[in-house]
């Protein structure tokens, strides 16, 4: 089969970016705050189903970010908006460093009046530049030189505290990468390194470290000189402090480094594991044998203990010779149990998961790559922070990849209630309440597929924190206003229980688990979507299976039942008996408002009680419309059609007219045959409900499988 070229498709998603971009430039001052949030949620998803944006996009968005004037262009959340979302440049896409010189134009304290704004405001500045740092590959091969001509100007930003971890940053890749690629030739044959330090550099940041001793990045800094220029001794400059800092170590300034290149999170953050530092920066140029310079099995042994930086994006995640990446952390975590490069991958991992601001392809991406690896070594393994972005909803983007749910772990340690759902649901908006459920009853279900191998204790203590966490999320969407996605929440709740072994129910599981309360019940079969009825009637017809250790929920059960078989079947539906032990309750309503039901102008031309049946019921009555019309059509012999509602008497009037031809049989016939055009769709839950309440149906539901 010939696949389908997706450049056409590239192309087309690449101009209607540009064009929207344009719209924004040209017409921002005309346009109202809601038309530009439109446009921008409008090129999100342009940019999420591309593998980013161009050059030229790119750089008009940066001009329309350094416009300060709010009057004239965006409002600073919107920016941010852009940043976030928008600001996402293609592999392929190489920018021109004249926008380095207008961030570093854009830093710092406005030196106008506040009436206008000549800098972006702190926090875009830094989110600046967090994206010219993340993206510093899409600048060029040359783009450290011309960083390096920018060092005078940087330097001069180090005395800004909120900027510094990035200015750092920026200084640190400069250094070692200008140092690493800059040869002096004396002939064609001899040659030195020179170094981009300069006397002022050191001096500078001497006199920031006198000022802020405690400092990571400062003594980062001084660190990275060291090892830029290894003949470097501070006791030339001030012998006050050149003990202090010769002795700094040579990999310090990794731990002080929180932004870098080649990482695909927005937000680079150390963590701390058994109180010390954990830099999670994935560069690899300060080591002497590199990953990607291993070329077989026995090389990479050999040089095990001199590979001490490897990038953990490109070499354990996609490139070319990522098993070697993979098989180089194995080796050390079995022969370290606390192996530091685990750990990285770990956390690396980790912080990728959980980054709301990351594309969605990236995100795949590391989810392909991270179950590569845990294919590479299973079992073998422990990714303890990766454990914690699944139990606590990925960023809050609430969808756990199958590859992913293998580090679940949910025992009756861990209090499932307390520190998974409840912090989930009091987050959540409404719209994301269905999201939220669904992720829940994926740990939930997972989790008791491993759990059900394991010791009756451990099911206990397992199926009791389920039984509060079910108990919990019913209460929630009970108080939450009856709308479809509440109701389908309800229904993923009601699927993760069946999913439970029957036996298990019976021996862990509570009564007001299982049972729901009235007002969702009623409301899934009152509210009219087809779906929703049948997978309460599904439910229902389950629960009959459990044992109940409560006469009051086997009552309310028994309710649920003849209210839908007298509903449904029966042509019921209001009816009521006031015996206290009778399950006839019509939907629990008041007795007297059942009784002004009748007197109602809409109940004048058809019975109240058939009200809720198969061709009345606002759920069903276009189903059942189109499965008595595919009756009719496959019957040659019909002349006439059936009009309006089915009932008993126009049935019966079709069937006894000699001078019509329909179809040969009559109400309860047709009635029937259409319940079982209902399994055939795929309704099922009503039909097991049905087929398994009333005797007189439950051989003719066989008889009809058979068939």
């Amino acid at each position: 089969m010939t696949q389908l070229d997706p450049e056409p498709h590239r192309l087309d998603l690449n101009r209607r970016i540009s064009t929207d971009i344009s719209k924004i430039r040209k017409s921002i001052k005309s346009l109202s705050k809601e038309d530009v949030d439109d446009l921008l949620n409008h090129i999100r998803l342009l940019v999420d189903q591309s593998p980013g944006i161009e050059d030229k996009d790119v750089i008009e968005l940066v001009d329309i970010l350094m416009n300060t004037n709010n009057d004239k262009g965006l409002l600073s959340s919107q920016k941010r908006y852009v940043f976030d979302y928008l600001l996402i440049p293609s592999k392929t896409c190489l920018l021109p460093s004249s926008i380095i010189y207008k961030a570093l134009a854009n830093l710092g304290v406005s030196k106008t009046s506040s009436k206008k704004q000549t800098q972006l405001p702190q926090s875009l500045q830094l989110q600046l530049l967090q994206w010219i740092i993340k993206f510093i590959n899409n600048f060029g091969k040359d783009v450290y030189h011309e960083l390096n001509r920018m060092l005078p100007i940087i330097f001069n930003y180090l005395s800004y505290e909120y900027l510094r971890p990035y200015i750092a940053s920026l200084i640190c890749m400069t250094l070692i990468k200008y140092s690493s690629s800059t040869k002096t030739y004396y002939n064609k044959t001899i040659y030195r390194k020179s170094t981009p330090i300069k006397r002022w550099y050191i001096d500078t940041v001497i006199d920031l470290y006198y000022r802020f001793p405690t400092d990571e990045y400062i003594k980062g800094l001084l660190s990275v000189f060291k090892q830029v220029d290894r003949s470097l001794d501070y006791s030339d400059y001030d012998s006050n402090i050149s003990r202090d800092i010769n002795n700094l170590s040579n990999s310090s300034f990794v731990y002080s480094i929180e932004a870098n290149p080649g990482i695909t999170v927005h937000s680079n953050k150390r963590r701390k594991i058994n109180g010390s530092d954990i830099d999670i920066y994935s560069g690899d140029f300060l080591s002497n044998n590199r990953i990607e310079d291993i070329k077989s099995v026995d090389n990479l042994i050999e040089n095990l203990h001199n590979i001490k930086y490897i990038d953990i994006d490109t070499q354990i995640l996609e490139s070319d010779n990522a098993s070697y990446g993979r098989l180089f952390i194995l080796l050390h975590s079995l022969l370290d149990s606390d192996s530091m490069p685990l750990k990285k991958l770990d956390y690396s991992t980790s912080l990728n998961l959980s980054n709301n601001n990351s594309p969605k392809i990236e995100i795949q991406k590391v989810i392909a790559g991270i179950r590569e690896f845990i294919d590479f070594c299973p079992s073998l393994i422990s990714l303890p922070a990766v454990k914690q972005v699944i139990m606590k909803g990925l960023g809050n983007s609430y969808t756990i990849p199958t590859e992913l749910l293998s580090f679940v772990s949910v025992d009756g340690s861990t209090s499932v209630k307390e520190d998974i759902i409840v912090p989930l649901f009091d987050s959540c908006q409404m719209k994301d309440v269905l999201e939220v459920t669904f992720y829940v009853v994926q740990l939930l279900k997972y989790t008791s597929r491993k759990v059900n191998k394991e010791s009756n204790d451990v099911q206990r203590r397992f199926y009791t924190n389920f039984n509060i966490s079910i108990i919990y999320m019913i209460e929630y969407l009970h108080e939450l206003p009856l709308t479809l996605t509440s109701l389908f929440a309800v229904n993923y709740i009601i699927s993760c229980i069946k999913a439970i072994p029957m036996d298990i129910l019976n021996e862990f599981f509570e009564d007001s688990c299982i049972i729901l309360p009235p007002k969702l019940v009623y409301s899934m079969i009152l509210y009219g979507d087809p779906y929703i009825f049948s997978e309460i009637c599904g439910y229902i017809a389950f629960t009959k299976n459990y044992e109940f250790k409560n006469d009051s929920y086997k009552l309310l059960q028994n309710c649920y039942i003849m209210d839908l078989v007298n509903l449904v079947w029966r042509d019921k539906a209001f009816s009521y008996d006031v015996s206290a032990t009778s399950p006839n309750k019509a939907l629990l309503l008041n007795a007297k408002l059942i009784d002004g039901f009748s007197s109602l102008p809409l109940f004048a031309s058809f019975n109240i009680n058939s009200i809720g049946g198969i061709y009345f019921n606002s759920a069903w009555s276009y189903i059942s419309a189109q499965i008595v019309w595919k009756f009719e059509d496959s019957d040659s012999r019909v002349t006439t059609r059936h009009e309006g509602p089915v009932r008993p008497e126009s049935v019966a009037n079709l069937v006894e007219d000699n001078d019509l031809n329909w179809l040969p049989f009559g109400y309860d016939e047709l009635k029937l045959k259409t319940l079982n055009e209902f399994d055939n769709l795929g309704f099922t839950g009503v039909c097991d409900l049905l087929f398994n309440s009333l005797k007189t149906l439950m051989q003719h539901r066989q008889i009809s499988q058979q068939n």
